[in-house]
């Protein structure tokens, strides 16, 4: 009965994972379509809002995004002025200057890597390995890249949601919308896995 039961648990995971990675019937293959619409990167500083939730810890705060080229520099700083994580983002890497100690173990600061070159669309400049488009115009991109899928949704020639599989077990989707600038208005990011991590940002416009 225990097996039986296993099995079945077994199917209706799987079942329910490929339904929800299945492009929708609405869109239909296509050989090509709009380049994707990458976040500007001119020289200039950027502040967000920052909510961090990962298990029971809660953090909350400012985060400045410093880009100078092709680099992120993302430093994050809670209200009481504590820095929480310091990390360097260069196209399709990242790299961990300072982590706050609690923090600062392999499996974790992995994750804010990688979800944050997620988050900042960094690997929206390789070429997508299939592309779909519906009647309005949107596409959905699919790339394959390590053994990981990423699925990216656009309208209006911009990214307003992302998905990515990384193994059976282990997700993240993302959420955005945009200034008229073309940088990140609003953010948030949800990767669910054995490392469950909740990432919010709001801009900060200076008056």
């Amino acid at each position: 009965m225990a097996t039986y039961l296993l099995k079945n648990l077994l199917l209706s995971s799987m079942l329910v994972g490929f339904m929800s990675c299945a492009v929708p019937l609405r869109y239909k293959r296509v050989t090509s379509a709009p380049p994707m619409k990458v976040l500007l990167n001119r020289d200039s500083v950027s502040l967000y809002k920052m909510q961090v939730y990962l298990f029971r810890r809660y953090y909350t705060g400012i985060l400045m995004d410093k880009k100078i080229n092709n680099t992120n520099r993302l430093v994050f700083v809670t209200e009481l002025g504590m820095k929480i994580f310091d990390i360097k983002l260069v196209a399709d890497s990242a790299e961990v200057v300072y982590c706050f100690s609690p923090l600062n173990k392999p499996k974790i600061t992995n994750i804010l890597k990688t979800d944050l070159q997620f988050l900042w669309l960094k690997s929206s400049s390789v070429n997508p390995d299939k592309m779909y488009e519906n009647k309005n115009k949107e596409q959905i991109y699919i790339v394959e890249k390590n053994k990981k899928k990423y699925w990216y949704y656009i309208s209006e020639n911009k990214i307003n949601k992302t998905r990515a599989k990384e193994g059976a077990f282990t997700n993240k989707k993302g959420h955005y919308s945009y200034t008229l600038n073309n940088e990140i208005e609003h953010a948030v990011l949800k990767h669910k896995g054995l490392l469950r991590l909740k990432i919010e940002l709001q801009k900060i416009h200076h008056e």
